[in-house]
């Protein structure tokens, strides 16, 4: 979306002293973008199996994780020059809403960035995702009560096949209710 930003491209942006590539873009491509003149790129294996796969995962973040909250998939939001297009959003019926985002940490070499089950953490980059969309959504309206990643982690089973588990944790990255 020319003239805008998004979550990605918010990420790409802070951590860009990182020189790292977030969806496989970078500071360079969000100001293409602004510009209205990304170039086309091709998503990676990782990618798409991350997007194959999100539908699952967040099937079982809403039925083992958030209990009684009805999952809104696809949202998108825009406020002048901010756009965000989210995995999910779950409202609870009190109005209350949680940033819900999918993630398959295929990587290997990323794996030790999310922690583990007991400590989770997520990349400076994934924070700065949810927490522009945790400050989207709340110029929209929604009260958020925390931002979630819900994780699936492929562990290979020594036979070369995958043999993984989902896990879930949140955080709060937007101001706290009051």
């Amino acid at each position: 979306m020319s003239g805008t930003i998004g979550g990605t491209g918010a990420a790409a942006i802070v951590c860009a002293h990182e020189g790292v590539r977030y969806f496989g873009r970078g500071v360079w491509d969000a100001y293409l973008r602004w510009l209205g003149e990304e170039p086309e790129w091709e998503p990676s294996d990782a990618m798409r199996w991350g997007t194959r796969l999100e539908s699952a995962i967040l099937d079982w973040y809403i039925e083992e994780q958030r209990p009684g909250y009805v999952l809104t998939r696809g949202l998108r939001l825009t406020d002048g020059w901010m756009h965000g297009s989210f995995d999910a959003l779950a409202v609870h019926p009190d109005g209350y809403a949680v940033i819900v985002d999918a993630k398959r940490s295929a990587i290997t070499r990323l794996l030790e960035e999310w922690g583990t089950p007991e400590e989770p953490r997520a990349p400076l980059g994934y924070q700065v995702q949810l927490a522009w969309y945790g400050l989207l959504a709340e110029r929209a309206g929604y009260r958020i009560l925390s931002c979630d990643l819900a994780i699936y982690d492929p562990i290979a089973d020594g036979e070369g096949r995958e043999a993984g588990h989902i896990r879930a944790f949140r955080w709060s990255v937007v101001r706290p209710l009051a």
